[in-house]
C-alpha cells in the first residue's frame, strides 16, 4: 500500500503522481481504509485486509504513523478494519476504532513524539446492545465523539469520559461510513453513507450512498490539520 502525492499543477498526466512511502510491504492484499493528520502534521493511516464474499479477512491490517520526513512507524498491529481516528483538544488522548471489535479505544497520547500508551475501552457496542459496527469518527470542541454506525443507520454522539451516549442522530441509510464537521462555523455535520450491498433504488434503501448534512446540533468541530511534508528532505531522499 502506498501513500502518494498528486501534483494538480502538472501539465502532463505522467508527472502528477509521486509515491511518498509504502506500508504493509510484506502483504499484497491490504489497502488503506481511513486516515487523519495530528496537530504536529503527522499522517496516521490504517489498512485492512481483503474482502471475500463480503467478509473481511481479520488481522491483516495495521495502523501507521508517517512523519514529515516520511519515516513510517507501525503503531497498532494486527487490526482487521482500521477506521475512526480522533484526538481530544489538549492532545492528551487518542481515540481509535478497529471496526470488527465493536469498540472505541482510548490511549494516552504524547504529541511531541506521537507515541501512545495505556489502551482502554471507552465505548463498547455490545454493552449498549447496538446493531452495526463503529466506522468513521470525529470529535467536537466539547471533546465528545461523533461515530458513524455502519449497519445501524445512525450517528452516535458519545462522551468518552463517562462512557455514555449523549445523542443518536438517525440517518436514512443503514451503512453510515464517516463524518466530519464543516461549514463556515464548523457547526454542520456532514455524513457519508455507502450503497454497496444495499438495496439502493428501492423503498428499503432509496438514500443509500448519499452525503447528508446535519444542522442544529449545538456543537462545533475542530479545524482539520494538514500533513506537513519536509520538501527538502523528500527531494534529497528521492534524488
Amino acid at each position: 500500500m502506498t501513500l502518494v502525492e498528486f501534483d494538480f499543477t502538472s501539465a502532463t498526466s505522467k508527472k502528477n503522481i509521486q509515491t511518498l512511502t509504502t506500508v504493509d510491504t510484506n502483504r499484497l492484499d491490504t489497502r488503506f481504509n481511513d486516515g487523519k493528520v495530528d496537530t504536529a502534521g503527522r499522517f496516521w493511516g490504517g489498512t485492512m485486509g481483503p474482502e471475500i464474499d463480503n467478509k473481511v479477512i481479520i488481522n491483516r491490517g495495521s495502523l501507521y504513523k508517517i512523519d514529515n520526513r516520511l519515516l513510517t512507524t507501525k503503531i497498532i498491529s494486527p487490526v482487521s478494519i482500521s477506521n475512526g481516528i480522533a484526538w481530544n483538544i489538549d492532545d492528551s488522548k487518542f481515540y481509535y476504532i478497529d471496526s470488527p471489535t465493536r469498540k472505541i479505544i482510548s490511549y494516552n497520547y504524547y504529541s511531541l513524539d506521537g507515541n501512545i500508551t495505556s489502551p482502554s475501552v471507552v465505548f463498547d457496542f455490545d454493552e449498549f446492545n447496538l446493531t452495526g459496527v463503529p466506522d468513521g469518527m470525529t470529535i467536537d470542541t466539547d471533546d465528545n465523539l461523533w461515530v458513524a454506525n455502519h449497519g445501524g443507520g445512525c450517528v452516535l454522539n458519545i462522551d468518552p469520559r463517562e462512557r455514555r451516549i449523549l445523542k443518536i442522530v438517525q440517518i436514512p441509510a443503514s451503512r453510515v461510513t464517516s463524518l466530519t464537521f464543516g461549514g463556515r462555523l464548523l457547526d454542520t455535520l456532514f455524513v457519508t453513507t455507502a450503497s454497496l450491498n444495499t438495496k439502493q433504488g428501492n423503498s428499503m434503501e432509496p438514500y443509500a450512498g448519499r452525503v447528508f448534512s446535519v444542522k442544529g446540533l449545538g456543537v462545533r468541530g475542530l479545524v482539520p490539520n494538514k500533513f506537513k511534508l519536509n520538501i527538502l528532505n523528500f527531494k534529497k531522499d528521492n534524488n
